[in-house]
């Protein structure tokens, strides 16, 4: 008969993990964004099918002044807002954040002042040297993106990507971050459905298991519309899958958008390589700009009038073009598979960073 005691083992070690995050969601300061999705670079190792971010081999974003957010520029964003905002911060937007070197010293700094980390990554270049790393600054969680569950499957999407890397690197993690007798960071395995891998979804599953990732999940196609390249969009849409979680209904050959209700993004906060406060993670071009939070701190481009209005009145109310395909609500993803032992919580904070 298992005892009181091992059945309450998980569930403290559970709350031990998570309650920072707790505390931070319970603490958060409405006056300031949710999340702040923080770009470190905008290049990346990678050239993925349905990934906006490089069309016909151009990079979207060449006129970025600068390619890699040193660590400087990023303690300075860092210094305007600690002890105000304490949700998350999250290196995504566009790139793959192990490209910078400064990123763990970013990490750390978070960890100093008690703001937590997430990273999103492809996982390729994680090295022992950069697993060590990881663990050592204290990132939080770690969000790697598979999309296949095979290495034919991961290497037709994810171009330039090598499965049987990726599947070493994450294990490693995990493995290394046991012998340390740590909890985080808490890893999460990505999964993006098309009509390319679905088959694949139970081996997703199973992958997940024997990898004994704290948590994975399955998500459905996101088509970013302001690519301004209809070839992009029409190739994405072949990959596109109609079910109950997807965010599109087909009509009349093209995609519509299901759920056209509030935009969920007017509470987090997208910062660019060069400190540029853009409109949210859709505007890929960076067309709508709100001010720079290296010059002026992030109070004052947040709080200004113009950019409270846009939020209220324009991205609340989804009134430009980019919004029409955009859907970034918690219910286009499946949960796959969850550690038992680190179940609690998953779900809500899985959703807090992820898009």
């Amino acid at each position: 008969m298992t005892s009181l005691s091992a059945l309450r083992a998980p569930l403290i070690d559970t709350y031990a993990y998570y309650k920072e995050y707790l505390s931070a969601y319970l603490k958060h300061n409405q006056d300031y964004p949710r999340s702040i999705f923080l770009e470190v670079t905008p290049h990346c190792n990678l050239r993925c099918v349905f990934c906006p971010c490089y069309i016909d081999g151009e990079e979207v974003f060449r006129d970025r002044a600068n390619k890699y957010m040193s660590y400087e520029t990023f303690t300075k964003i860092i210094d305007h807002i600690s002890g105000r905002f304490n949700f998350q911060i999250c290196f995504t937007y566009s790139g793959e954040p192990l490209l910078n070197r400064d990123v763990f010293n970013m990490i750390a700094y978070l960890r100093e002042r008690q703001i937590p980390s997430v990273m999103h990554s492809n996982a390729l270049l994680l090295t022992a040297d950069k697993t060590r790393q990881v663990l050592d600054a204290g990132l939080d969680r770690f969000i790697v993106s598979l999309d296949g569950a095979s290495k034919q499957t991961y290497e037709d999407v994810r171009r330039g990507g090598d499965f049987n890397t990726v599947i070493a690197n994450v294990k490693a993690l995990l493995q290394e971050r046991t012998k340390a007798g740590l909890t985080r960071p808490f890893v999460e395995m990505q999964f993006v459905v098309t009509s390319k891998n679905k088959h694949e979804v139970p081996a997703f599953q199973t992958l997940s298991r024997d990898l004994k990732v704290d948590y994975a999940r399955t998500k459905t196609l996101l088509v970013f519309q302001d690519t301004q390249n209809q070839g992009y969009i029409e190739e994405v849409k072949g990959y596109f899958v109609e079910d109950e979680v997807a965010r599109y209904n087909v009509e009349d050959g093209g995609l519509v958008l299901k759920d056209a209700s509030t935009c969920p993004e007017i509470q987090n906060c997208i910062i660019t390589v060069d400190g540029d406060v853009v409109m949210c993670c859709f505007d890929i071009h960076g067309k709508y700009k709100f001010g720079n939070c290296i010059e002026t701190g992030l109070d004052e481009v947040w709080r200004a009038e113009g950019y409270t209005e846009f939020r209220r009145d324009v991205m609340a109310k989804r009134r430009l073009s980019i919004c029409s395909f955009c859907n970034t609500s918690t219910h286009v993803s499946r949960d796959v598979y969850q550690l038992p032992r680190r179940i609690t919580f998953a779900r809500h904070f899985a959703h807090r960073g992820g898009r």
